[in-house]
């Protein structure tokens, strides 16, 4: 493609943020692994360009695309009207799920055990509006960045909160270190990538994209990085607020329990 409308010319800049999780892990070097970067070498192959990552906080991630900072946001974005009002986004290149965490042997199994528990979420993100479908007044509230999320985990660790609402793949790992996943709500979020508003970047990203999903690739992408969890494909865009959260949470077959 040609380099109009790119922030550096031949280079496609991304931004993300510094917590690491199974979707995009940041090294000390700063490097970057996992199913989205995966995503955007592939991308930025087929268009004929490198990849720049440039780490932000969450909060800032809107700003830099619109102070042109950034070509695109590639870090867990659920498409949302809200987010709809900020940038437009690319086809979804993923369907994710949410879950409840608790420590390991809580007796927190299923979602009527979260009755009059305190749970924990990250303020501004859709795992917010879950936990206020789940618990109500119950929430209690982190910030939208790293510090926050290490703050949560060290407050379920410790009592100060009974669980907490996370996207169920970002969760997986801390199964290994005194916790587990009491159950996965199917909820449907589907990721894409955000772009400026009337981008030429949209056309050949959704192009790219599509090509991927009909070869297979973005499904081979998604199993080397997540073993274990199934792959959905990603279809229409699911839509969730409080009401149509608590009519999903009476779905029997909406909430999947592990163990």
């Amino acid at each position: 493609m040609t380099d109009r409308g790119l922030v550096q010319p031949g280079v496609l800049t991304l931004g993300a943020c510094s917590g690491s999780g199974p979707t995009n892990v940041l090294h000390a070097d700063g490097g970057r692994t996992g199913f989205e970067p995966g995503l955007a070498d592939q991308l930025a192959a087929v268009l004929g360009l490198s990849v720049q990552w440039m780490t932000l906080e969450w909060a800032d991630l809107y700003g830099a695309l619109a102070g042109g900072r950034i070509d695109g946001i590639l870090y867990n974005q659920t498409i949302t009207a809200a987010r709809r009002e900020l940038a437009d986004f690319t086809r979804p290149y993923g369907v994710f799920h949410e879950a409840v965490l608790t420590v390991a042997g809580s007796n927190i199994r299923e979602l009527d055990d979260l009755a009059g528990r305190r749970l924990g979420a990250i303020e501004r993100t859709n795992n917010h509006v879950l936990a206020q479908a789940i618990a109500g007044d119950g929430v209690v509230s982190y910030p939208a960045n790293a510090e926050g999320f290490d703050q949560m985990l060290e407050d379920l660790r410790r009592g100060r909160i009974d669980a907490l609402v996370d996207n169920e793949i970002w969760l997986g790992p801390y199964t290994a270190e005194g916790f587990q996943i009491a159950f996965t709500i199917r909820t449907g979020n589907v990721y894409g990538i955000a772009v400026v508003r009337g981008s030429a970047l949209r056309t050949p990203l959704d192009d790219a994209i599509s090509a991927m999903e009909r070869s297979g690739v973005l499904e081979a992408l998604w199993q080397q990085s997540f073993p274990g969890i199934p792959y959905d494909r990603p279809q229409a865009e699911v839509e969730h607020d409080l009401d149509t959260l608590r009519a999903l949470l009476r779905e029997p077959a909406a909430i999947r329990v592990n163990h």
